[in-house]
């Protein structure tokens, strides 16, 4: 055989034609594709590592970034199959807030104050008056906020 496989072809010519013909053709296996993925997957906050694989290989890639966990499948001629997505995104940090001078409307001006999301906080009356000022910060923003300037 010349391409394509193994074996071989034989036969007796008779009067300018084959007759008896055996043919032991054996092809060669086309081989199965190996598999890669690199980076994110769709409709997850997380990055994974890049991973190449060859076919009929169950593997798994690590987070590296948005988060923790993994990504698992099993590599199918080119195609992942069984994919098993875990990904725990990091929290986003709410924000802090600050305050600190005077308040429209106010004669007072308040001494400065740094509040972490979530957190109530005041500030005493620096100059114009006496009294406090004081709210909630929520993501950055100040809620329920009670002036006292007298």
């Amino acid at each position: 055989m010349i391409a394509g496989g193994t074996g071989s072809i034989a036969g007796t010519c008779n009067d300018g034609k084959w007759d008896n013909v055996v043919v032991d053709c054996r092809p060669t296996p086309i081989a199965k594709k190996s598999c890669a993925f690199v980076g994110g997957t769709e409709g997850t906050a997380c990055t994974f590592a890049a991973v190449q694989s060859a076919h009929g290989v169950r593997t798994s890639a690590s987070v590296i970034a948005g988060g923790t966990g993994s990504i698992a499948g099993t590599c199918n001629d080119g195609k992942w199959d069984n994919v098993v997505v875990d990904c725990r995104p990091t929290p986003i940090a709410k924000k802090s807030c600050f305050f600190g001078g005077g308040t429209e409307g106010s004669a007072c001006t308040f001494g400065a104050v740094i509040a972490l999301d979530g957190v109530r906080a005041s500030a005493p009356a620096l100059a114009g008056g006496t009294g406090s000022i004081a709210g909630t910060c929520n993501d950055g923003k100040w809620e329920s906020v009670v002036l006292d300037c007298h």
